[in-house]
């Protein structure tokens, strides 16, 4: 049986990049070490533990609130990045200032104008429309406001000739 050997530090920093999520156990497993010497030997690569604070994933959470892409509690507000909800519920209760700058773009988002927003379905910015509350109420949607594209989207191309 052949020995498994311990990356570098340069090839350990690509692998803990490419696998984020892998648990120190499994790279202990997979390596043959001890758990204590893979976190040294993230430490070394320069790999941030999950509980610390990333201030790079905070902007992006934060830009994503002003976006309006989501809200906290969404999961998709999180997809791409290597953390969720929990974590980052963890790292706002250790910094409340995190829990602040969510808060004051979350205000930013709604209480800008929503004549032009981005479609939550394809992406397209220039021919979207939001449909108002009263349509909405006619066509017994129960929502408070629905972005559709015009281009794509059927429901909001019916929407538009009875609005007419």
């Amino acid at each position: 049986m052949p020995n498994k050997v311990t990356p570098t530090i340069e090839e350990a920093n690509q692998l803990f990049k490419d696998k984020p999520h892998y648990k120190l156990k499994d790279w202990a497993k997979e390596w043959g070490v001890s758990i204590e010497r893979v976190r040294q030997i993230k430490e070394q690569a320069g790999i941030v533990p999950m509980s610390e604070i990333d201030t790079r994933i905070v902007n992006t959470i934060v830009q994503r609130i002003k976006n309006g892409e989501s809200t906290l509690t969404n999961r998709a507000l999180y997809s791409g990045l290597p953390i969720g909800y929990d974590r980052f519920r963890s790292w706002m209760i250790k910094d409340p200032s995190i829990k602040e700058e969510c808060d004051l773009a979350r205000e930013e988002y709604l209480s800008s104008d929503k004549t032009e927003k981005k479609c939550y379905k394809c992406d397209i910015t220039d021919i979207v429309k939001i449909v108002s509350q009263k349509l909405l109420m006619r066509m017994k949607i129960l929502k408070e406001k629905l972005v559709l594209c015009v281009r794509n989207h059927s429901l909001l191309k019916a929407l538009i000739k009875i609005e007419l």
